[in-house]
């Protein structure tokens, strides 16, 4: 069976759910908020570059680009991003979890769990995306 180890982590009286969710979650919910800052840092990097290069009509500076990019930055948008990355880290950790401790009996199931989470884990990424920036940056107002 595909779920062997975790059969014998029980047989051995030890919990999955402690030595391997509780972890991974805790990893996850910090690893995805830095991905998130470091990827914003090199967005950012990337269109001063490209803005240096004044081509295609483009107007602006780097230096500008800078500043407009410096006086649209808030704390407030940083936050935002951890508790965005926190959250996306331990769903995704949480769906991954119970599709990798079902009972997979077959290589053709394996692929439809690993697919399954992949697909569920995206889908929870992006709605915890519009759930956070609906709430940060509307304040729940419609």
């Amino acid at each position: 069976a595909y779920t062997a180890q975790i059969d014998s982590m029980h047989a051995l009286g030890m919990s999955p759910t402690r030595l391997l969710l509780r972890t991974f979650t805790c990893a996850a919910a910090g690893a995805f908020p830095i991905c998130i800052l470091a990827g914003a840092a090199a967005a950012i990097l990337a269109a001063r570059t490209a803005a240096a290069f004044r081509s295609g009509g483009l107007t602006t500076g780097s230096r500008r680009f800078l500043d407009l990019a410096g006086s649209n930055f808030s704390s407030y948008l940083a936050i935002s991003c951890m508790i965005k990355g926190a959250l996306m880290g331990a769903a995704v950790t949480l769906i991954a979890y119970k599709s990798g401790t079902r009972r997979i009996r077959s290589a053709p199931d394996l692929g439809q769990a690993v697919t399954g989470a992949a697909v569920r884990g995206a889908v929870a990424v992006v709605l915890i995306d519009i759930a956070v920036s609906w709430l940060f940056f509307t304040g729940g107002q419609r």
